[in-house]
């Protein structure tokens, strides 16, 4: 309401960099500029205890916030001139050399008690106009200066961090994540320094054991930092200030796992507009089309996977053939055109790898979509790229296929999700059912690998509790329809017809969930966790409700208990002896 208001401005911008919205927070910076400039009223020394002290503060943590977010735009021009502020201390904008900005190392040599200058000005290190000298340095590839950077970084932080670390464990940990990203991008210089080596023309006289292997030094350096950011502190901020800095030499496609992380992240805290940035800004320096092929928009027509084509499997298939027949009764039916369109589709997408890469990134952009609300977009998204990864995996023989099952086993959840199970004695329309259960049983067809992931017991579990779901619902519609046939005199063989073909369903969906929740068990890594548990009450369920209806569940049970562990029981023990 205040355009003045510099408090009131800076509030806005650390929501909007909290956000992730750093575009947000350069316009506003750029509109209110003069208003944080016009709040300081001194030259910037008085720092404690005055009103002016608190208005140098305030402009102090604005420049953060606007650096912050030039850095993470890659907007070089802008990190310069915020970093310079931060470097004098002060509200004017930094002197001209001829016509152009001084640079911020010439304020840090002049201000800075190791540099040139005689450090009687102002002897105080800024710890994040340090730093983001360094990170300026860094990408201009002048490390000497990076170096000396880093060390007043360091400087900066010393009292403050030993302070904090006697406190407490958690306050010292922001300042633990800033000396682990100082060594990082001393880590990045090392690097580069050996990069510049390998390419130099002298390396070819060199002898072999002494030449520079950068391949080698890049591959130990992203498993040293992968490590360790495992053990950091599941934070946005954390992972998000760890990962800029590590974008200083890696790509889009070095460190997908860590932005997956940081993405879900984000998102389980709605920082939305951070999760998407993250997600989308690597698809874009991957030259990734969301609206094209690769990612199942604008396929040639006639190959079956058109949008209103039931996931590309193009016949009609009854629950029972589902459920007892084979994974290979709900693939599509591939012909030579569909080959040529997969190798058409990983040539365009630089090989298998990469596209591998792109379609991780895409599809947890899908799952951002969901989870802002935009379901029928994802779903259709969704649906559309699992005809291609389908078709990838049939004709390329892809060794990573827990993306496949991942993408088939959301489908199905989404789909439950947007149509809850009904009350009373009503079921799912059979078309849903169908194609449920379709998601399902491709997410349980195993291909290449035999190594077992958490998405395998995580499809397993999903495809038998769906069958038993369905089989207590079908158990309830047919004591409904019993009651009503005892009521009544008509029906005849009609009647009967229908009651027999229930009861035929009834027992396959059970067999198929003892089957299922067998696997699952056997899948499962964490032994006590409660969806095993869960599985072994559903199990215990159909022991008891329906071990004795048909000489097939029987069975099928008593295959079941001889091929589960006997720690496995451990777990639902009281409810047995119950």
């Amino acid at each position: 309401r205040n355009p003045r208001d510099a408090n009131a401005i800076l509030g806005c911008l650390r929501c909007l960099d909290a956000r992730g919205e750093w575009k947000g927070v350069l316009k506003l910076a750029e509109r209110s500029w003069d208003a944080l400039v016009i709040s300081v009223q001194t030259d910037g020394t008085d720092d404690k205890g005055s009103a002016a002290g608190v208005n140098v503060r305030t402009y102090r943590k604005a420049t953060k916030c606007c650096a912050r977010a030039a850095w993470r735009l890659g907007r070089w021009e802008d990190l310069e001139l915020h970093a310079s502020r931060l470097v004098r201390g002060g509200a004017r904008d930094p002197p001209k050399v001829n016509g152009a900005p001084r640079s911020p190392e010439s304020f840090t040599r002049e201000n800075s008690p190791n540099g040139n200058g005689s450090g009687s000005v102002n002897s105080k290190i800024d710890l994040d106009g340090a730093f983001y000298r360094g990170i300026l340095h860094i990408h201009r590839r002048e490390w000497n200066c990076a170096a000396e950077a880093i060390d007043d970084a360091r400087r900066a932080m010393d009292s403050r961090f030993t302070t904090l670390l006697s406190e407490s464990y958690k306050r010292a940990y922001p300042s633990m994540v800033t000396a682990q990203t100082l060594a990082e991008m001393e880590e990045i210089i090392t690097y580069r320094k050996l990069e510049e080596r390998s390419c130099c023309r002298l390396g070819g006289f060199q002898h072999a054991a002494n030449r520079a292997d950068a391949g080698e030094a890049r591959k130990r350096l992203l498993d040293v930092w992968r490590k360790r950011l495992a053990g950091c502190r599941l934070d946005v901020e954390v992972h998000s200030s760890i990962l800029a800095v590590r974008s200083l030499v890696l790509g889009p496609a070095d460190a997908v796992d860590d932005v997956l992380t940081l993405s879900a992240l984000a998102r389980h805290t709605q920082c939305y507009k951070l999760a998407e940035r993250v997600l989308c800004d690597p698809l874009t320096e991957l030259n990734a089309d969301l609206e094209g092929p690769l990612f199942g928009k604008g396929l040639p027509a006639g190959l079956g996977f058109g949008d209103n084509e039931r996931n590309g499997i193009g016949i009609d298939i009854s629950i029972d053939q589902l459920v007892t027949g084979a994974a290979s009764v709900v693939m599509p039916q591939y012909r030579d055109a569909h080959e040529q369109l997969s190798k058409q589709i990983v040539r365009d997408a630089d090989g298998l790898e990469m596209l591998n890469v792109k379609h991780r990134l895409y599809y947890a952009f899908l799952k951002h979509l969901w989870a802002t609300g935009k379901c029928d977009e994802a779903l259709l998204r969704l649906s559309r790229l699992n005809n291609v990864v389908d078709l990838i995996a049939h004709f390329e023989n892809s060794p990573n296929d827990s993306l496949r099952a991942a993408c088939w086993l959301k489908l199905g959840d989404w789909k439950i999700e947007r149509n809850p199970f009904l009350s009373g004695q009503n079921l799912y329309p059979e078309s849903l059912q169908i194609e449920v259960l379709t998601a399902y049983k491709k997410a349980t067809n195993k291909r290449g690998t035999t190594v077992c992931t958490e998405t395998d017991y995580s499809a397993w579990h999903a495809w038998a509790l769906m069958n038993f779901r369905l089989a207590q619902q079908f158990s309830k519609s047919q004591i409904y329809r019993g009651s009503d046939n005892n009521a009544s005199t008509h029906g005849g063989s009609n009647q009967r017809h229908s009651s027999s073909a229930s009861s035929k369903t009834l027992r396959n969906l059970v067999v198929a969930a003892v089957r299922g929740f067998v696997k699952a068990i056997s899948l499962g890594t964490k032994r006590w966790s409660a969806s095993v548990q869960q599985d072994m009450l559903n199990f215990l369920s159909c022991l008891f409700k329906y071990g004795d209806h048909h000489k097939d569940i029987a069975t099928t049970i008593d295959e079941g208990l001889s091929s589960i562990m006997l720690e496995a029981w451990l777990g639902v023990l009281p409810q047995l002896l119950a």
